[in-house]
């Protein structure tokens, strides 16, 4: 049998390095939740958009039926376009809350298509299911965007 004996100062170190990587996790976790914080306050409802939130939720507006048979103009077109244009490269399908059946299939399996699908997204293109940067991708790019803005600084004046 194998025995080995940690000095008071080896086993610091041991738990000062575990320490710091939960502590890394956590500060990772926190900062996720505040980029999702930061997305959702666009949606916030403040004294200064009140008016415009009760109109939108009461006011009647057009449905999309009720222009189906006008005629469009070339500017109409062009945004149609230009909207199509802005859409996702990548197709990760309708958002459905279905879930797959996993009688069989083990451990990993028992969770929706939609977190697997948000999860897959977030892998491969750095943003949430709404197209917003996550907070891997802010911590990636941190660095090149405060070199962009150091190198940029001289040509703002403010």
């Amino acid at each position: 049998m194998l025995s080995v004996t940690l000095r008071p100062t080896q086993l610091r170190s041991v738990t000062r390095r575990f320490a710091s990587s939960k502590a890394r996790a956590q500060r990772d976790a926190k900062m996720r939740s505040l980029v999702s914080l930061y997305h959702q306050s666009e949606t916030f409802i403040t004294p200064e958009n009140l008016s415009e939130v009760i109109d939108d939720v009461f006011v009647r507006r057009h449905s999309p039926t009720s222009n189906l048979h006008k005629e469009h103009t070339l500017v109409d077109l062009m945004m149609v376009a230009k909207t199509r244009r802005a859409q996702p490269k990548y197709f990760f399908g309708y958002e459905s809350q279905s879930t797959i059946d996993t009688g069989s299939m083990g451990p990993g399996w028992d969770e929706s298509k939609t977190d697997r699908r948000d999860r897959i997204r977030e892998a491969l293109l750095g943003t949430d299911s709404k197209q917003r940067p996550s907070w891997s991708v802010l911590k990636e790019e941190a660095k090149r965007v405060e070199e962009q803005l150091e190198h940029d600084r001289p040509y703002h004046r403010g």
